[in-house]
């Protein structure tokens, strides 16, 4: 869906102070939404032709894809209920349907007793719950280094769930080892699930389901990306101004230290702007690279070695109403190059023409890879041949395909990235009208709806409400699902 931009003639009436928001993705969207409600000036700039970063949804020929699977659940009032504002009867329950593919079978997720006796070998059962009970008892004894992804999750689920799944699949998504990832990002993702509640599940006495085994989530039936649309409609509409295709290239500190513009590249030409107040949600290496004069050398080598992600998407239309019930399916066998396949007919029917499916194969790479530099239709062919080797589909049902990218996906915990990010907060604060925050403005590993609560806080920061810090320390805090 088109979103309508406007270039921004000025209301005449009194405002507050100006804020210039630099990028459109859920963070800089919600940040912009809330200051305009509070009476500021704002202009957003967002260097794609489509707002909503990471969580768009791609329109194509009839049919929508998302970048990856976003459900949307909140923890937080405020945001559960802007989103259901905004979208009204668009916002709809889906159903959660998920598995891992494990030895060749679909293991759904959360487990269910029948379907894990009937695909699961009773040898590779078995001996999960050995290795289990043997880490736990040599914790009582004595506790475990847990400093790194591997130590944490075979601490906590023994040796086989870490062999088979846990640490093939991370470093799969991650292209390095788990030794060499911070313990952190499993505390993120799965501090909600341990072997005990599992078994629990299987035999019948865990009756009620934490947030992050839900059996349900909310859905836009136009894709994730409609709830940032229906922000920056209602920015405009409330006279914030949003420019697309304007790619942030300089920022320039003046008397105090301040920020006093920011320039950027928009259809060719350089542009300029300067508010009282610098909200920023792009990527922090980025932001620290444009700044002029400088940082010192060591800020740019810190900013620089901050490691990064990137993801490539396919998405095939497919001729059939549905390949699997799954909605999304998690990869981690190395044979197989992608990491995550999404079904988005299941997502919703509106995803698709009818009688037609959307498969979206997920494949993480670096930006010196060959992943990241093939060929779209070479691409596009591994997708197929993987996905026939799955038994999946045919190569004669795919209808078309598009690819998709993105060079900031994932930011990557090593081991010693919260020194890094410490010395890097300290020089943010050094610039006294800066606010970052967002998975790429604090280099967080957050989820969506937390990414909407920190625009929140930054508007909150820029009205006076509370201190610069408080928005960094609440992005340490990440709800699970």
């Amino acid at each position: 869906m088109v979103v309508l931009i406007n270039d921004g003639m000025e209301k005449q009436k009194m405002r507050k102070h100006k804020v210039v928001i630099m990028g459109g993705g859920p963070a800089g969207l919600t940040a912009a939404y809330s200051l305009v409600q509070k009476g500021y000036e704002v202009i957003l700039l967002e260097q794609e032709m489509q707002v909503g970063g990471q969580s768009k949804t791609i329109h194509y020929n009839g049919y929508q894809f998302d970048l990856g699977g976003h459900r949307f659940l909140s923890a937080y009032d405020d945001v559960l209920s802007l989103v259901k504002n905004l979208l009204g009867e668009e916002l709809g329950t889906v159903p959660r349907k998920s598995s891992i593919l494990f030895d060749g079978r679909l293991i759904r997720y959360p487990l269910k007793l029948e379907d894990v006796l009937r695909k699961m070998k009773l040898s590779v059962s078995a001996r999960a719950v050995i290795d289990y009970c043997w880490e736990k008892l040599k914790n009582m004894i004595k506790e475990g280094p847990e400093e790194s992804f591997e130590g944490w999750t075979r601490k906590r689920f023994g040796k086989t769930l870490y062999d088979i799944y846990f640490g093939m699949y991370t470093e799969k998504v991650w292209g390095v080892s788990p030794k060499t990832i911070s313990a952190d990002w499993a505390r993120k993702r799965i501090t909600s699930v341990n072997l005990m509640e599992v078994m629990k599940s299987l035999i019948g006495l865990k009756k009620q389901q934490g947030v992050f085994e839900c059996s349900e989530f909310y859905y836009p039936s136009q894709g994730i990306g409609r709830i940032y649309e229906k922000l920056a409609e209602s920015v405009i509409a409330m006279g914030g101004t949003i420019h697309l295709g304007s790619k942030v290239s300089e920022i320039t500190l003046g008397q105090g230290g301040k920020i006093a513009s920011v320039g950027y590249e928009r259809s060719g030409d350089h542009c300029e702007t300067s508010g009282d107040w610098v909200v920023s949600t792009i990527p922090l290496p980025e932001f620290i690279s444009a700044i002029r004069p400088a940082p010192s050398e060591k800020i740019q080598q810190i900013a620089r070695s901050l490691p990064n992600r990137c993801l490539r998407f396919v998405a095939l239309l497919v001729d059939r109403s549905q390949i699997t019930d799954n909605l999304w399916i998690h990869v981690p066998e190395k044979h197989i190059r992608f990491f995550r396949i999404q079904e988005f007919g299941n997502w919703s029917q509106k995803m698709a023409p009818e009688g037609k499916t959307v498969l979206l194969c997920e494949f993480a790479c670096n930006k010196e890879d060959s992943l990241w530099n093939m060929e779209e239709e070479r691409l596009k062919e591994i997708c197929i041949q993987d996905l026939e080797k799955l038994g999946m589909i045919n190569r004669a049902e795919v209808l078309e395909y598009r690819v998709e990218a993105l060079e900031y996906g994932y930011p990557l915990y090593s081991l010693d990235y919260k020194e890094k990010l410490e010395i890097l907060y300290d020089y943010l604060l050094s610039i006294p009208n800066i606010v970052a925050h967002g998975r790429q403005g604090l280099y967080r590993y957050d989820t969506m709806d937390h990414a909407m609560k920190t625009g929140m806080i930054a508007s909150a920061i820029v009205a006076g409400d509370l201190p610069r810090k408080e928005l960094i320390r609440t992005s340490e805090v990440t709800d699970q699902y």
